[in-house]
């Protein structure tokens, strides 16, 4: 009985587990848009639109692996559930 808990705890846990990797990765994907309010490109020479644009470039990437940190939680305390599940029963 207890095979079938640890099956679906295990797909359970790979599965949180590439979704964290989708995220991850996605994340690290995030690109700077230099563009202004109006969505015109930004001049090289204004630095302190461009210093706005990374920031929101880092804001959007914190988020994402703010996403990829809790399915990487997900996934690693699914594993350890597998691991209780798997102990021999006294």
């Amino acid at each position: 009985m207890k095979w079938w808990l640890i099956l679906v705890v295990v797909a359970g846990s790979v599965g949180s587990g590439l979704v964290a990797a989708y995220k991850w990765w996605k994340a690290s994907q995030v690109e700077v848009r230099p563009f202004d309010e109006w969505g015109r490109e930004i001049p090289t020479s204004d630095s302190f639109a461009w210093i706005n644009a990374v920031r929101g470039t880092l804001a959007k990437s914190g988020a994402k692996n703010k996403e990829a940190a809790i399915w990487t939680a997900v996934s690693v305390a699914l594993a350890g559930l597998s691991s209780l599940a798997n102990l021999p029963s006294n």
